[in-house]
């Protein structure tokens, strides 16, 4: 168990969130298409389906998110290890975006920790929110949170990612 320690950087407004929704550069080119988090190969009903987008003049990435039904157990909330993955995938998109980060392609998670504070249901929107913490060779650091659509904090996590560029 570890303590998490976090300072979010503020919300998007979710108009604009929308409006970017997946234009992140490592969507474009991502390695992992069948991804169950973000993988743009994955169709309505199939994984969670969150496709980041950047924000602009920012070096934050966000996306909508609307849970679906089957993420759930009779009615209740989205199942925390859903609350997980909504947090994991997308924290990994800040890290990648800038052209030069192409070299780090593709990336894994080494390291999650994760504060959930609140619920979330089916159908219910939802942003996720992810920016860069470190940077260094080919270990990134980086921040992720994940609200309501009325801006109530669902959770919040502390990612780190190592690439695997270069190894066979």
């Amino acid at each position: 168990r570890a303590t998490l320690v976090l300072e979010l950087p503020p919300r998007p407004p979710l108009e604009l969130v929308e409006a970017h929704s997946g234009d992140c550069r490592a969507m474009r080119t991502h390695p992992f298409p069948r991804d169950f988090v973000c993988g743009p190969a994955r169709a309505p009903g199939d994984g969670l389906r969150i496709f980041p987008g950047v924000v602009p003049g920012s070096d934050r990435i966000a996306a909508l998110w609307l849970p679906d039904a089957s993420l759930c157990s009779a009615g209740g909330p989205v199942a925390p290890e859903f609350l997980w993955a909504a947090l994991d995938s997308p924290s990994s998109f800040p890290l990648l975006e800038p052209e030069a980060a192409r070299a780090l392609e593709p990336m894994v998670l080494g390291r999650l920790c994760v504060e959930l504070d609140g619920e979330l249901y089916a159908g219910e929107r939802a942003l996720v929110m992810a920016w860069p913490i470190a940077l260094e060779g080919r270990r990134g650091v980086a921040g992720a949170a994940l609200f309501a659509g009325s801006g109530r904090l669902v959770g919040r996590a502390r990612a780190t990612w190592f690439s695997l560029a270069g190894r066979s």
